[in-house]
């Protein structure tokens, strides 16, 4: 039998595009990404429940996404950033200052 420290599950959401990743290095788009996110989310003082609502996402997906676990779509990304009410071009200014 295998524990759960020697396994790991990748679950894949309905959308083929969007997965999640087992682990993502440090340095990774995925961590610069999600790190992105929720430097802006806490700019912005909006509650991870407010802002995945907002841009017709889980509360759990934002979260993985913002620990560089997930693999969003660029449409999430960008309901992301029109949720924030900011554009997609600050998300990627600061996803570059992060990588």
């Amino acid at each position: 039998m295998q524990s759960a420290s020697t396994t790991e599950q990748v679950a894949i959401s309905s959308d083929p595009c969007e997965s999640v990743l087992p682990m993502s290095p440090p340095g990774s788009p995925q961590v610069a990404l999600g790190a992105a996110i929720k430097a802006l989310r806490e700019k912005k003082g909006v509650k991870q429940q407010t802002l995945a609502e907002a841009a017709g996402i889980g509360v759990a997906h934002l979260s993985k996404i913002e620990r560089g676990r997930g693999n969003p779509t660029w449409s999430t990304v960008v309901s992301i950033a029109e949720a924030l009410d900011i554009s997609i071009v600050e998300v990627a200014r600061r996803f570059e200052k992060l990588r």
